[in-house]
């Protein structure tokens, strides 16, 4: 029976011992384009790897049929036995990360795009001016970065719990809040300054959020209706910024930005807590435990705003 996993090893070169990555990245997105997209190269770039990995091993690993790739049975050998291969790189990097006690280094943060424009960008900034030997890098987007393949080495990340496997602290809780526009709540006011009941409220809806928002918001105004609906939060707080319509927003968003106030007769609600989370071999890294500890500590310091209390 073929080895795999001793062909892999035999048969690469060491400039090639990357080449498990590849392997996988195919045998998990099955084509070339999402494989190329997660590994952040071209297609033919992926195509010409896994070519050459199999002349090298003399097996096919892949079926081509149409775009797909399809594993056959050597491939799902050769899939098992990278899979390990990556476990054990990735745990020998964390080992060798958890011995470093120096205040400098690379250090790379993962952080939603809006909590990093209101509040962690000038906590980072803080940060990098009294420990300038530490190479930052910040990395916002909408996925979880995978902290156990060291993808990022900090996650601040917004939730109800965290993931089991990861060490770190709730740094806060934090509230939401419908909010609106100081120009349309102008729109929608009378001379008295109070809003009637039954004003037809234009709503602004998440394509993500249940029915039970907009529910929520009907308590108030019954006469409330949905005008535009998004998957994008910028979006979002751009409509309301726009006064296009009222929208549910963190406190944190809502309260720190001057055009926005929140829409009267509505008070602020839980939402998901924030932490600060490190794989559990990197805890005692000293450049990671003393950003988590200096992040935690300055953002508490806006505990108000998050509260919807600003």
């Amino acid at each position: 029976m073929l080895n795999i996993a001793k062909n892999l090893c035999k048969n690469a070169h060491m400039e090639d011992w990357d080449s498990y990555k590849f392997i996988l990245a195919v045998g998990r997105h099955g084509s070339l384009s999402a494989a190329a997209r997660s590994l952040s190269v071209n297609h033919t770039t992926v195509s010409r790897r896994i070519t050459a990995i199999e002349e090298k091993m003399n097996v096919r690993l892949f079926d081509r049929i149409a775009k797909n790739f399809v594993p056959t049975d050597a491939g799902h050998k050769a899939i098992a036995s990278s899979e390990r291969i990556e476990k054990e790189v990735f745990a020998l990097r964390r080992e060798i990360a958890s011995k470093d006690s120096e205040i400098a280094g690379p250090l790379q943060i993962t952080v939603a795009d809006q909590l990093y424009q209101t509040y962690i960008a000038d906590i980072v900034h803080s940060f990098m001016a009294l420990y300038p030997q530490i190479d930052i890098t910040v990395r916002t987007a909408s996925e979880n970065f995978n902290l156990s393949k060291r993808e990022a080495d900090v996650a601040i990340r917004v939730g109800d719990q965290p993931d089991t496997h990861l060490f770190g602290r709730r740094i806060m809780r934090q509230n939401r809040c419908f909010y609106i526009s100081d120009t349309y709540l102008s729109h929608l006011q009378a001379t008295d300054g109070t809003i009637d009941k039954s004003t037809n409220i234009k709503f602004i809806n998440h394509v993500e959020w249940s029915s039970t928002i907009l529910d929520e918001l009907k308590k108030v105004y019954p006469g409330c209706n949905e005008i535009l609906k998004t998957d994008a939060m910028i979006v979002l707080l751009t409509a309301v910024k726009k006064g296009v319509g009222v929208s549910r927003l963190p406190c944190f968003l809502g309260e720190s930005d001057p055009d926005l106030v929140q829409l009267p007769g509505c008070t602020p609600t839980k939402n998901k807590d924030i932490w600060a989370l490190t794989h559990p071999d990197l805890k005692n890294v000293s450049r990671i435990r003393l950003f988590m500890q200096f992040v935690s500590d300055r953002l508490k310091n806006h505990t108000d705003i998050f509260l919807g209390k600003g």
